[in-house]
This record gives C-alpha cells, structure tokens and sequence, in this order.
C-alpha cells in the first residue's frame, strides 16, 4: 500500500486496543475492507493492535505484539469484511540507532530479530541460514558487531566514555606541537603547528631505555587481498571500509579517500598506488572529505566515525600542500563525528560542516576555508547530510542539511550558511539518518531519502510540498537492500544531457546503488554487472555503502565508498552502460579483530576482519588470500603443525584445514540454547595444541585427531549475563582461566571439570574482560585487559590460595595506561614478568617494570594512532604482530639484542673431523635467549639451538661432519633480529678398510674380522691376562689404491674395559724395516677414536707394497685382566 503523503498526513489516525507490548518493533498489517467505517475498525482491531493509517479501502493496523502475526494473519483471513491483509516486515526502528542507551539498543536487537523471524514463519518467507548454523536475519549484521563492541567499551555504564579518547587526542596534539616548535627553533623556520602526514621518525630516551625495542613498526597487509567469493564481495581485490571519497579539482587521476579508523589516503595515478597521509593524526577516524574547488592543495577531512562505530571525533583537520601536512581545527566541536563537509563554490572561503553522534553536535561554519568555525545550528541533533544546490540567477545557491533523530529534521539557508530555516519533513516520528540531494539542473529542487520509510521523495519547490519516488525501487527481496538503513545510506545527485536537456541523475547508496537516469522515474541496482545487485552472484563492488563523490569535472565519473573499500564508476551516457574499476590493491584500511601467526613463519599472517572474511598471506605479503566467509572471527595456526588451521565466521561458522587450505571443511556444533557471540574466538592450548577452544557464556573443546566435542566444560556457567570473551592458558594444560563480558572471572585447575570464580574473591570491576595472560613461570599470576571505563590492567596474584591478590597495573597520570578499552596482552617472551604490551583502542603502550609506568610505543615508532585489536608475541621470528581495526596488520621486532656474528673455527676441515661455533650477539643478554641454529647440510651437526645465559653476548658450541665422498660448502646461519652466517668447507676423503688382522699376545679372541670397515657395534675383542709380558697388539694390512695422498690418518675406534691404558698406533717403515711409532694416547671405557697422521706415506707404502699397521695396548701393573674391544680400523687418505 503506497499513501500520498499530504493525504496520509491529513488523516486524524484511530487507536484502540492496549499500547504496544513491545517498545520498539512492531509489525504492521495492511488490511485491504470491503468497508471501512468506525465500528468495522474497532471490532477488527480491538485488543491486539492500533490504526496507524487508512484511505477509503486499506487500514494499516500495528500489532501490539509482533509475535502474534501469524495467528492475526489467519484471524483476519476468516473475516467476511475482508478481502486481502499482507503483513509488512518488521522494520528497525529509527532515531539513529547507535545513540541508544546499550542496554536499549540490545532490547531493539532482541525485538526485531524476534518479531522478523515470527513475520517470516507467518508470510512463509524463507530466511538463509548463516555458516554455523544461525537463522540470519536482514539488517543485523553490523549491528551484532557494534553491540559486541559498545557493550566491551561501556558496561556496565550505557555510553562509552569519550573522555579517555579526548585526553590522548589533546595530548598527542600538545606532543606535536612542542615537536614543531623544537622544529622550527632548530631550523630557524616560521612556526606551523600540525601534524606531519606520513611516518613520523620515533623519538629516543622513551621510558625504559631506548634499547627496550629494536625496531619499528612495519605495515604487513592485506595487499591485493582477494575476495572470497563473488557474491556481496564483489570482484578482487578488496580492503576495508571507507567512510569518505573525493577528488582533486584539477587532476582527474588524484583522489583521496577516508578509512573508518584509517585516516585519509591519497593516490595520484587513477587509484593504482595509494599513500597515507595521516598516520601522526592523534586518531584517524574519517567520516568525510572536501577539496577546496579552486586551491586543491586545501583538504578538510571531518573526523570520528559517524557510520559505524564509536570512534571519537577530533575536529576538522585541513591541509593546505595536499595532505602533506595536516593541522587540527574545529576544537570546538569535542568529540563529535563530522558526517559532511562543503565548500561553497562561488566563495570556498566559506564552508559548512554538519556535526553529530556525541560532542557539539550542530552546523558549523567556516569563514577562512576551515581554519576556523563558528557554530550556526546549535539544534541538538544527529546531522548527518549536507548539499549545496544549483546556481541560482541571482549568483546564490540554497545549502540543504538534515538529521536523523525524532524527528528527523531539514533545513536549508540562502545566505551561505548564516541563517537556517526549517522545512516540513515528508516523513514523520523517528528517523535514520535522512539523506538529502540536490538538482544540478534547477536550483529549487530538491531529493530526499528516509531509511526509516523506506521511500524516496523529491521536492520541487525548496520543500514546500513533496513527492514520493519510490514506484520501481530496488528494494531487494524483503526490503534486504533497505535493511541496515541506518548503517549503509547515502544519497547523491549529478546530471547527464539528454535530446531535451539535463537530466537529473540520482544515486542512493544502500547495500546496493540503486541508480535513476531520469529523475527518480525509473532505478536499476548498479552494483552487479548489467544492472544486477552487488548481493547477486554477479556482483562488481562491494556491498554496504557509505559515500560517494561526483567527479567534477565528469558529472557521469564517480568515487564509491564502501565496506570493501574504494571503486570508480563511469556511465556511460550513449550506450547506457555503467563501468567499474577497482581501485583497492594498495589501500590499506582493513578493520581486522582477530589475529594468528605462523609458528615460524614471519610473512604468514592471518585473522579475521570486519566483512571481509579471514584475510591469509599465506607468507606472501604482496598479494593476500582470503579462505573464509562473511565477518571473519577467531582463527588459529597449530604451532607444532602449520598445515593445521582454524578459521570462523559469525556466530562460531568453524572452519578447519589439515593442508593449509587447500581444502576445509566445517567442524561446528549445535550449541544449543547457550549465548553465542557474533564475533567468537578460538583458542588453542599452546602446551598441546590438540586442544581447540570457542566461547558461548560456557565453553567447549573440540579434540583435534578425534574430532569430537566436549560441551560445556564442567557445566559450569562462566558468564550469567553475558558471554567468555578471554582465555588465559598457563603452562599446564590442566589450568587456565576465563574472563567474560560480565566481568565473571573463572580459574579451573583439572582440565575443566571444576572452576573457581576469581573475581568475587578479589572484588574484581564488573567490566568485560578482553585478554587474560598468564605467567609462563606462575600458573597463578594472571594479567586482565578489561574495556569500560577507569583503570585497564590488573594482576591477579596467589589465584590459588584463599586469598588471592588484585593489584591495579595500569600506572597514573602521564606515565599510566589512558581510560580507553585494553584489547590484548602480550608478554615479552624474553623477560616475561616485567615486559608487557597492551593492545588499546588509541595504539599500544609497552611497561618495562611490571606496570609501573607505561610508554606509548604507538606513533613513536613509526604505528598509526589507530584502534589495535590483538597482539602477538613470536619468540622464534623476534616479532610483536598488531591487529589493528583500520589500518591493517603491523609488526615490530621486539629482540632484547640483535645477532652480531657466527664464526666457524675451522672454516675448512676433513669430513668426519669437526670444530667450533662461535655466536654472539650485539649486547649482554638481559634475560636468557635461545637462538636457533640452522644449516643446510645433513653432513654437518651441530646444536639445534645456542642459549646465552644473562649477561652473555658470546656462546661457543662444537660441530662434527660426517664422512663424505665429494667435498661441500655448509652454511651456518643464526637469526635474531636479523641473520648472521658462517661457511665450513666440508673435504671428501678416500677411506681404505683393513683387509687382513691378526692379533699378538693374546687369548680369548673373538669377534668378526671383516666388518672392521664399519662403525656398527661388531666388535673384535680379546682378553689380555697378567700378568704376562708384552702388549696386546692388532696386526693389520691394506692396499692404498692412491699412493699420491699428502698424509694418511689411521683411526681406531674402540675402548679397553680398564681406563688409562696407554696405546700406540704404529706403521711399518719399509725403508727401516721396523714399526714406527706416529701417535699414542690413553684408551677409555667407552667408545672412542684414537688417532695419527702419517705424514710421509711414501716411506710406508708403494703402488706394489701394502701398508702395515699396528694398534698396541701397553700394559699397566695394576690393570689385572682386561679386555681391548675394536669397533673399526681404518685408513683415510687426505687430501
């Protein structure tokens, strides 16, 4: 049923029945009567429902309870006096749904998921089914992830604090401005206080020592990430959401764009390279972007996130050398979220910026092209959208701006902003952020767009009077394309010539853009290929809008911002053709809330992101992999077995692979009635990585190998009003704790069959626990990251005794942890105890003393000032990986030293000899480190690792080499913040076994003759008795096959049962005629190699003349019996 608005709003509207049951979602019923009068209306709705509209035929009835639609559906369907009734799906309310109170904004959640799947069942309307399982219902995506994360943010309280963010910001801003000020001291240069647009150099003598990190932070990815699959993706590749798009005025290959807590990127060929422009902003939240139209080296960027989340505004900030540098403006305006900006045309020295979602919400207008603004509206409202519209005769232009709230509002000023009035909305009660547009062909016209309605209006007559536009929309099955309304919205005007002049040609970015080439008269979806939806298989951009920009000097070129990232399109005017480009393989935006990494493997990454499923490097950082569906979710690398993986989607859609993803497969149960997160976790236990680990308000355990699940761990409820958000595991796998969004704080120390709640013994916050670390050194000294409001870490000490200890760690004042949410833990791996990072929403901080005082190691070395989600400590690559939500993964090297050298004594040897290795590192180790040793031949052995002990730098362990036939090369190579290398020069040797024995002086002889060429344990022993004169000697004999060798080495491997007894390894001199002596030694009581070189051979052989050897055992007054035991007696010819 479609009202004419004038009529609609004329008619005095009938109630009956009780107020609405439910407070916030209703299901309204079109009832099509034979008749309609007084009494047929109160018999037909008394009891269950109200009239909320009617015409001559059609009542619109709002149930008082939505849950009943399917019994009011048949009730109706029985009554004589009617004759159709349809039943509208429920609707999300509107009056901007993330200002609500959190514990409203769950109820609105509750109710409309409720009453959209009792309208489903009732109209017979197939809803899909998610990936774990779950009935998905349309509109609720970003939602479920917004109420996870306002819920971490602010509980037990409403609304998150914003005044912990304000203070870092206005820190971080007076930081920066002493830094140009020294700056401009030392070069003697005019002083501009602002912000540098790239890496800043980091800052030595931080607290700790400059020497407590190595490195700088290096960004990692995604690059040229893939998309999973077609549909809702889009084609290859994508990024992150963009919140805001824009041209240069001039150069048609120059654009910036805004990340949602990426700040604003630029690219100045066509979108194929991207830089940052921002990463010293305070905080990168970009809700909007503006160039001055006639100096493009003027950009305003409008700051916080007024689409998503609630990232705290900071002003404007403007550049005026193309974001090269920026400085902050608009102080005045708090922490609230600058949704637009505009400059006005005819004279850009004023602009006009809309401001809304906390802070000083209202209009503001600038007089010196946003170096500074004076608030015009003061209206305390949500202002979402801002348009300038056609030049008038007269050189004006009429600027349009509206809000959402209830009521939604419009106004409009003729004078540049100065004075505003207020225009009758087309729509009533409240309202999503309403989006406006105007005509570039006639300065009077006007378009706008309600969510909240689901319609498209479009004035004439500067709002005076409205018409609906909405015949022929693409709404989407459902109404899907309207359905998170409040999140995806964006409403643009531009024109196109025609045989009978310009024509109006509009776009309304939803999950889809929806197009009109004439006006709002007929709409195509242009987000597939072929005017198909972006939620087809066939779909081109990513879908959820969220802006988009007309380029200038291309009425028919546009930008698109989008959850995915940045696109251009072109229509084209002769053949009706839209075409896309890509423009996202070298942004780098993504808003990622999970994170794993290889065990040894520093360029394998991977984690899970907001709607954009599971981004993989799979160890290559160039382009990333995407293996996943939906909003990725926990994942993790098995570390003893990298080929084992785990991903997930919402709602615990588990996802495992045992080849690296060469293929998966699913692996999730029914949890049944529990709580399941919309962004679960998984953990693996790291003492035995069998062990996988997901939340609901319990926990289960899946047992990789076996594959089966154990429910509900001790049945025991770890979260009564929420959900397990942490795992910590210490170094038994029998102990570990959970923390959970309640604040519940539970410790089980038998594998999970019983627990013990923590935080009532220690009178713990009631804040959602984030992270939980334990000690690797003490199963009972734990770390809490908790979110809310006030201190952010604290330490639990003595968990197991009846007294256990809570300790505040998050320091005070400028040396303490700010009042943002603590996400992530990771201890140093080298010095565990004293050596913390934290993962916050303005960065990561780093203790060096046990949380005493804290260093922000964020922008100081080289990371954006961005929300950071998780961290990772790897001991074996050296590397701190950063999961950050906005701008990609990061790493840094965290080595308490660097190698420094590896050194082989000798560099050459004879196979089968050996030598020595000698590492060392840059500095005293602070702690012990153990660096591993590697090599790339299986004929040289050596330790697998090296351990220095603190206070060593240098560390000297043995090498041996095996006996080989054709002389190599082998590298040895040590990694510790870098790699050293050392090269032995491994010599083949030629080996001639005895080929005839005898022994002398001896009795008891056994063993086996001929096997002597060996080292195999086949022995040839003899008893020597006493006393008796004499020594006991072996005889043997060989052919030499090359007499040209430089010097043969006899060897004997054996021992004698008595220790010490004294041998002689002789050769026959042919020219004397006797045994020589050429070495001697003392034997032991365990196999060894006694050993001497000839160093004449010429003397002791000829091509005709075998060579004779003897071993000799001496006799000893005090051996008594003893027995000589030879393993093999050989003759190695050296080179």
């Amino acid at each position: 049923m479609r009202l004419n608005v004038a009529v609609a709003a004329a008619i005095a509207l009938a109630s009956f029945g009780v107020a609405d049951s439910r407070r916030f979602v209703s299901i309204d019923v079109d009832i099509e009567l034979t008749r309609v009068d007084q009494g047929t209306l109160e018999s037909l709705v008394m009891g269950w429902g109200r009239v909320v509209s009617r015409d001559d035929k059609t009542v619109r009835v709002r149930l008082d309870d939505p849950l009943e639609v399917a019994d009011r559906l048949k009730s109706l369907r029985g009554r004589k006096t009617v004759k159709s009734v349809t039943a509208i799906a429920p609707l999300m309310p509107g009056e901007n749904l993330l200002a609500r109170p959190r514990t409203e904004l769950n109820q609105v959640y509750r109710e409309y998921r409720e009453s959209y799947i009792a309208w489903a069942k009732a109209t017979g309307t197939a809803l899909k089914v998610g990936e774990a399982g779950e009935t998905k219902v349309p509109g609720t995506g970003f939602l479920q992830s917004y109420l996870q994360y306002r819920h971490d943010r602010s509980y037990p309280n409403e609304f998150i604090d914003m005044s912990g963010y304000e203070d870092v910001a206005n820190r971080r801003t007076f930081e920066f401005d002493l830094q140009n000020r020294a700056q401009a001291s030392r070069e003697s240069k005019s002083l501009d206080l602002g912000f540098f647009g790239g890496r800043v150099e980091p800052k030595s003598g931080s607290a700790g020592g400059p020497e407590d990190i190595t490195g700088q932070w290096e960004f990692t990815g995604p690059r040229d990430l893939r998309a999973p699959y077609r549909i809702y993706f889009g084609l290859s590749p994508v990024n992150g959401r963009a919140n805001a798009v824009a041209f240069d005025p001039i150069d048609s290959n120059t654009y910036y764009a805004g990340g949602a807590q990426g700040g604003v990127w630029k690219t100045t060929d066509g979108g194929v390279n991207w830089s940052s422009t921002t990463d010293g902003w305070p905080l990168l939240g970009v809700s909007s972007l503006a160039v001055h139209p006639t100096n493009r080296d003027i950009v305003l960027a409008g700051t916080g996130d007024f689409f998503g989340n609630d990232v705290a505004g900071i002003g404007v900030m403007r550049s005026t050398d193309g974001g090269a540098t920026w400085t902050r403006t608009g102080l005045n305006m708090g922490s609230a979220r600058i949704s637009m900006i505009k400059f006005y045309p005819e004279n850009p020295s004023v602009v006009i910026a809309t401001a809304g979602k906390g802070g000083e919400r209202g209009i503001y207008r600038s007089t010196d092209a946003g170096a500074t603004w004076t608030e015009q509206v003061t209206t305390d409202s949500d202002w979402a959208d801002l348009e300038i519209g056609a030049l008038r005769g007269d050189g004006s232009r009429t600027i349009w701006a509206c809000s959402g709230g209830n009521p939604g509002i419009i106004r409009y000023s003729d004078n540049q902003g100065v004075n505003w009035t207020t225009v009758t909305s087309p729509v009533s009660g409240s309202q999503n952020p309403l989006q406006i547009a105007t005509s570039k062909t006639n300065p009077d016209r006007v378009y706008l767009m309600s969510t909240t309605a689901r319609r498209l209006y479009r004035s004439d007559d500067k709002g005076a009077s409205w018409t609906d536009i909405s015949a022929g929309f693409q709404n989407g099955s459902n109404n899907y394309n309207w359905s998170q309304g409040w999140y995806d919205y964006y409403l643009d005007a531009t024109t196109r010539n025609t045989a009978n002049g310009p024509v109006d040609v509009l776009f309304a970015g939803l999950i889809d853009i929806v197009m009109s080439i004439d006006g709002g008269t007929t709409w195509r979806n242009i987000g597939g290929s072929n005017y198909t939806a972006a939620y087809s298989g066939t779909a081109i951009v990513h879908q959820d809008n969220h802006n988009i920009a007309i380029d200038p000097n291309n009425p028919l070129r546009a930008l698109v911002a989008t959850d995915g990232g940045v696109f251009r399109m072109l229509y084209n005017n002769t053949n009706d053709t839209v075409s896309w480009t890509n423009l996202n393989k070298n942004l780098g935006i993504t808003q990622f809330y999970t994170l794993a990494v290889h065990p040894t493997n520093k360029d394998y990454i991977k984690g899970g992101t907001q709607d954009n499923s599971t981004p993989h490097s799979f160890g290559n950082l160039i382009q990333w992999g995407n293996p996943g569906a939906g909003d990725g979710a926990g994942c993790a690398i098995n570390p003893n077995n990298p080929n084992i993986q785990y991903n997930s989607s919402q709602f615990h859609g588990l996802d495992r692979t045992t080849n690296s993803y060469s293929s998966s497969s699913g692996f999730a149960p029914s949890f049944g009635s529990d709580s399941v997160p919309f962004i679960g976790d998984l953990w693996l236990d790291p003492n035995d990585p069998t062990n996988v680990y997901v939340n609901t308000n319990y926990l289960w355990r899946y047992k990789e190998g076996t594959g089966t699940w154990t429910p509900r761990l001790g049945g025991q409820l770890l979260s009564a009003g929420g959900q397990v958000r942490s795992m910590g595991f210490s170094s038994s796998s029998n102990i570990f704790y959970t923390g959970a969004s309640d604040g519940d704080v539970y410790m089980t120390r038998n594998f999970g069959s019983t627990w013990t709640r923590l935080d009532e013994l220690v009178g713990f916050t009631n804040r959602s626990v984030l992270d939980i670390s334990v000690s690797p050194r003490n199963t009972d000294d734990i770390l809490l990251a908790v979110g809310g409001s006030g201190a952010h870490l604290y330490r639990i000490t003595g968990t197991n005794t009846a007294s256990p200890v809570l300790t505040n760690v998050s320091g005070s004042g400028s040396t303490g942890l700010p009042n943002v949410a603590a996400s992530s833990i990771a201890r140093d791996p080298w010095q565990p105890e004293t050596k913390w990072y934290v993962a916050t929403d303005v960065g990561v901080f780093m203790t060096s003393n046990a949380g005493a005082t804290w260093t922000d190691i964020t922008q100081s070395r080289g990371l954006p000032n961005v929300e950071v989600r998780r961290l990772v400590a790897n001991k074996t690559t050296g590397y701190l990986t950063a999961a950050t939500y906005g701008r990609g993964m990061w790493r840094i090297k965290i080595i308490p030293a660097q190698i420094q050298s590896v050194v082989a004594n000798p560099t050459s040897v004879m196979s089968g000899d050996g030598g020595t290795v000698v590492v060392s590192i840059d500095r005293p180790a602070p702690e012990a480190i153990t660096i591993p040793l590697l090599d790339n031949s299986a004929n040289l052995n050596l330790p697998s690792s090296v351990t220095f002990a603190v206070g060593q730098s240098s560390v000297t362990v043995p090498y041996t080499t095996n006996e080989v036939t054709t002389s190599e090369t082998v590298t040895i190579s040590a990694e510790l913040g870098g790699t050293a290398t050392a090269t032995v020069q491994v010599r083949a040797t030629a080996n001639f076994a005895l080929t005839r024995f005898n022994l002398s002086n001896s009795s008891n002889a056994a063993g086996t003759l001929g096997s002597m060429a060996n080292s195999d344990n086949t022995r040839l022993s003899w008893v020597m008795r006493r006393p008796s004169s004499g020594s006991t000697t072996l005889f043997g004999r060989t052919r030499v096959a090359t007499p040209n060798a430089s010097r043969l080495r006899i060897e004997v491997e054996g021992f004698t049962t008595v220790a010490g007894l004294t041998y002689q390894i002789l050769a026959f001199d042919n020219s004397a005629g006797f045994f020589r002596v050429i070495g001697s030694g003392v034997t032991g009581t365990s196999d060894g190699f006694y050993s001497a070189d000839i160093l004449n051979p010429a003397a002791y052989y000829s091509p005709t003349t075998e060579l004779q050897i003897a071993f000799e055992v001496l006799p000893s007054s005090s051996s008594g019996n003893f027995t000589t035991a030879v393993d093999r007696v050989r003759v190695r010819a050296l080179p």
